[in-house]
């Protein structure tokens, strides 16, 4: 297997910030941006910058992506990705609770991402646009072979937000729980020593 661009490009020039500039297969990502320096980040990163599906979108299409960066998970506005300035730079969440995301998920982030080039809203338009690069992707994904025979067939993540701020939210409420159920232990405690020693 050959080693990825980016692993040459660090190795080669000793980089520890792993800002990557020409990068992509064709015309697709130009630079990535990297917030972890964990190896799992990076082969995640390399295999989405050598996708030759989403590669193939983006020639067809006529998309450039300028900047690809790694961003943190924002819990309060349930935030995985952002397009800024019509792909002058992609922000994507790759790693959540400690836990690189799929590779489908993270594919599902950026062609929702690529979408907003062409619109802002999330309208009608929108979700044509989506439902479109998203048959490309599966069409290109067998065209070039990428999954063998006994894999599964490459599915896209439907409601990875919602996903996450469910998975969010229970554990919120979980650790609100414990947080009750060790208060109500402690009052109950407190009571049975002041009724003991009276």
């Amino acid at each position: 297997m050959n080693e990825c661009k980016l692993s040459r490009f660090c190795k080669k020039h000793n980089k520890t910030t792993n800002r990557v500039f020409n990068i992509g297969l064709m015309t697709g990502i130009l630079k990535v941006e990297m917030l972890s320096k964990d190896n799992d980040v990076k082969e995640m990163l390399c295999q989405i910058i050598n996708d030759r599906a989403i590669n193939k979108i983006c020639e067809c299409d006529g998309l450039t992506i300028e900047v690809l960066e790694e961003i943190y998970y924002d819990k309060q506005n349930n935030v995985l990705g952002t397009n800024h300035n019509y792909n002058e730079k992609i922000q994507m969440v790759i790693k959540h609770n400690d836990k690189v995301l799929q590779y489908n998920e993270l594919i599902s982030i950026l062609i929702h991402e690529l979408v907003h080039t062409k619109y802002r809203e999330h309208g009608t338009e929108f979700i044509e646009y989506e439902k479109e690069l998203r048959n490309k992707y599966k069409k290109y994904v067998e065209e070039f072979h990428m999954i063998k025979p006994w894999e599964p067939k490459f599915e896209f993540c439907t409601s990875l937000g919602a996903h996450i701020k469910i998975k969010t939210f229970e554990k919120e409420r979980d650790k609100n729980i414990v947080i009750i159920i060790a208060i109500v232990t402690l009052i109950v405690i407190i009571y049975l020593l002041k009724v003991y020693f009276m």
